[in-house]
């Protein structure tokens, strides 16, 4: 049986707050004074579950920010110009010269091997024909990609027997280094 002092929940008055959420609930007086606008502090209780999930969305919001912040300075980073790769090229053979492995000099320099690997046809011809090389880079069109540049140079790589002869020597003096 039922004790007379104590009562359910159902029986709780409608004109209180919750207490375990700490929102006001439906006939309060706070409530209406908010609505019409006369409350002297017009303050807004958010449950904790509501607040939590608003934290975590701010939170998500500026790790997205963050990540496109990042993402942009990759790209102002990514090399545009054949000087460039040339540049990086000679910066991986200096370390390798210092004795490291080529691993260890892509690492360094930040670059994959792959990408070293499409590209090294306009350093080699580079380093081994610079007038050749110089000539190549000037009819080339202002916009014309890396890849197909690179391509280019390979192909007159290929032609030239003087100049696949020197790039040889230059690997196997390399390799004695």
């Amino acid at each position: 049986m039922r004790r007379a002092d104590t009562r359910s929940r159902s029986k709780r008055p409608a004109n209180t707050l919750s207490s375990a959420r700490n929102t006001p609930v439906a006939g309060d007086e706070s409530v209406e004074e908010e609505a019409a606008g006369t409350s002297s502090t017009a303050r807004t209780t958010v449950a904790p579950n509501a607040q939590l999930a608003s934290t975590r969305l701010r939170h998500e919001l500026q790790m997205a920010r963050q990540k496109l912040d990042w993402q942009q300075e990759l790209v102002k980073d990514l090399t545009k110009d054949p000087e460039e790769v040339v540049a990086r090229y000679r910066k991986v053979l200096k370390i390798c010269r210092k004795g490291r492995t080529m691993g260890a000099a892509f690492k360094a320099v930040g670059v994959d091997r792959n990408t070293i690997v499409v590209n090294a046809p306009m350093a080699e011809r580079c380093i081994a024909a610079p007038e050749a090389y110089a000539e190549l880079k000037e009819s080339a069109p202002k916009k014309e990609k890396l890849s197909s540049f690179a391509q280019r140079c390979k192909d007159a790589i290929d032609v030239d027997d003087n100049i696949v002869t020197r790039i040889k020597e230059y690997k196997d003096s390399f390799a004695n280094y």
